[in-house]
């Protein structure tokens, strides 16, 4: 496959916001982190929740390597 034959067009962008404070992620989501969401008391279906580094690390009180 050579250059020119390529599909060099991108069709959507891959960023997502912090659930906690809502900054965006950017295109490499580094120091990211997803939790499974499950509370049974608002009767919605398991989901994820994407905190930034900072948010994942005060919230979680864990440590994210960059």
């Amino acid at each position: 496959m050579d250059a020119s034959s390529r599909n060099l067009q991108h069709h959507g962008v891959d960023v997502v916001k912090c659930a906690e404070c809502g900054t965006l992620s950017g295109l490499r989501w580094a120091g990211w982190r997803a939790y499974l969401i499950d509370d049974v008391e608002l009767e919605k279906p398991p989901a994820l929740a994407l905190y930034c580094h900072a948010c994942s690390t005060r919230e979680f009180n864990v440590r994210v390597d960059d």
